[in-house]
C-alpha cells in the first residue's frame, strides 16, 4: 500500500541515487524542516521539577510531528 507523500520522500529522493545510508541520512538531518521540528523542540524546553517529558522527548515528538507531516 502506497504511503501518503511527506516533505521527507522529496528529500530522500533528492539523495537516493547515490545508494549511500549516510548521504541520505545527512540529506535528511541537514533539511529546513528537520532543523525547524528541533527547534521547537528546543523551544519548548519543560520547567525544571515539573513532571512531563525530557528535553530530548520533546525534541523527538517535534520530529515525529514533523516526519507525519503530509505535504
Amino acid at each position: 500500500m502506497a504511503m501518503q507523500p511527506t516533505w521527507l520522500d522529496n528529500v530522500i529522493q533528492q539523495a537516493i541515487d547515490t545508494g549511500d545510508p549516510t548521504v541520505i541520512a545527512q540529506a535528511i538531518a541537514k533539511s529546513q524542516q528537520f532543523l525547524d521540528a528541533i527547534k521547537r523542540g528546543i523551544a519548548h524546553k519543560p520547567k525544571p521539577g515539573v513532571m512531563g517529558p525530557t528535553p530530548a522527548q520533546m525534541i523527538r515528538q517535534e520530529i515525529s510531528k514533523a516526519i507525519a507531516a503530509v505535504s
